[in-house]
């Protein structure tokens, strides 16, 4: 998933997403000359932090 992706999803800004990978609370992977974050890792992260309530 793009940065943009999550952060729409969350309804935070790219800046608060980025915050989020730095403390590794999102993990991310290089795909091509980018890095995405895990689908499994977003959903891991909403679980655990928002009573798995998926917006």
């Amino acid at each position: 998933m793009s940065y943009e992706e999550v952060a729409l999803r969350l309804r935070v800004s790219r800046s608060t997403v980025r915050r989020l990978v730095r403390r590794g609370e999102l993990q991310v992977v290089p795909v091509g000359g980018c890095r995405r974050i895990l689908t499994l890792s977003y959903l891991y992260y909403v679980s655990t932090t928002m009573g798995g309530e998926q917006r």
